[in-house]
């Protein structure tokens, strides 16, 4: 099956298309072979196949996440510092591919009555992405967390590490992800937001 329908006898795939900061671009065409599906998958400039098996051992034998209690002080404002000019950043994923981000600026916050910075990244609906580490890695955290800052509407941001999640290389070792820049390795311990699985590979403190 080719994108849901019967798939000709030979078939040239469509890779994934990338849009404007902010927006949304077209999939990649996906092929089904029974209950297996593949798409071309972009990791810096190399292509690949991703499959998709629902069979897979990591799947059928996924023990859900784990989580932090919820903390009030894990929710905090952040005050947007822009770049005079927006900046092309090269993230590299976990196989050393470096993946093309858009950052707008910086988001300052207070934690712990310190005031940390980190790189934030274009997203969707008005939001900005942070990728970030911090000194529980490798005992409690994934070596990388997703969060996003959601705009106030009077230009400050909330961001609610409670809500900060494990990208999917922290369960599936045949998976990219990114991998934080520098500015967003932080120093304090944010024990907030999802742990690391306990099945989760062992590359999990990259």
């Amino acid at each position: 099956m080719l994108n849901g329908e019967p798939a000709p006898p030979e078939v040239v795939l469509k890779k994934a298309e990338r849009a404007a900061p902010g927006q949304t671009g077209a999939p990649a065409d996906r092929i089904r072979v029974g209950r297996v599906e593949f798409h071309l998958h972009e990791s810096g400039a190399r292509l690949a196949l991703r499959v998709r098996d629902p069979e897979s051992p990591i799947r059928v034998g996924f023990q859900g996440p784990r989580w932090f209690p919820v903390s009030e002080g894990a929710r905090v404002i952040a005050t947007f510092k822009p770049f005079e000019q927006p900046k092309a950043v090269d993230v590299r994923n976990i196989l050393g591919d470096n993946e093309p981000y858009h950052a707008p600026g910086q988001l300052e916050f207070p934690w712990d009555g310190r005031k940390l910075k980190l790189l934030a990244f274009t997203s969707t609906k008005g939001r900005l992405q942070l990728i970030f580490r911090d000194a529980t890695v490798g005992r409690e955290t994934y070596g990388t967390r997703y969060v996003y800052a959601e705009p106030t509407g009077d230009g400050r941001y909330v961001i609610d590490f409670n809500k900060a999640y494990n990208p999917p290389c922290a369960y599936n070792p045949h998976t990219t992800c990114p991998t934080p820049p520098s500015q967003n390795i932080l120093k304090v311990a944010v024990r907030a937001g999802e742990k690391l699985y306990d099945g989760a590979p062992k590359s999990a403190s990259r």
